[in-house]
């Protein structure tokens, strides 16, 4: 059981790390390919964002809780991304107007450096809320 849990985990982390990086690019291409503001990147990259990680893991990490009804988990998923998202946002905002302020190398942006970390501090209580709630083995 526990091995079980710890390779959901895993596969929900690996999710995890596909939606970080096609985050990443979205909010690159559209901030510096189609010069909107690094926050209108990051909300239009996190609607996109959520659908691909709904997707991943209804049919790979929690594919063998085979009782989740596809629509209920998408809209509970939606509701779990509300809440990671404003986090993600404050703190995406925060560091990249006073602790990153300017900063770059190459085309390493300051928002990109916050956008890495915000998404590492408000994945935990993502997952959490999604194993718990969103992907819950029905009674």
């Amino acid at each position: 059981m526990l091995k079980k849990e710890i390779f959901r985990l895993l596969k929900f982390a690996f999710v995890g790390g596909v939606g970080m990086l096609i985050n990443l690019a979205l909010l690159y291409v559209f901030t510096e390919f189609c010069g909107f503001y690094y926050m209108i990147s990051a909300i239009i990259a996190g609607i996109i964002n959520v659908a691909i990680n709904y997707a991943l893991n209804y049919y790979w990490s929690f594919s063998d809780r085979n009782d989740i009804h596809v629509i209920k988990g998408f809209v509970k998923f939606n509701i779990v991304m509300i809440f990671y998202l404003i986090v993600y946002y404050v703190i995406l905002y925060v560091l990249t107007e006073f602790v990153f302020k300017d900063f770059s190398f190459y085309f390493v942006k300051d928002y990109l450096i916050s956008s890495i970390l915000a998404t590492g501090i408000a994945t935990v209580p993502k997952y959490l809320l999604s194993f718990f709630w969103v992907f819950a083995e029905e009674k």
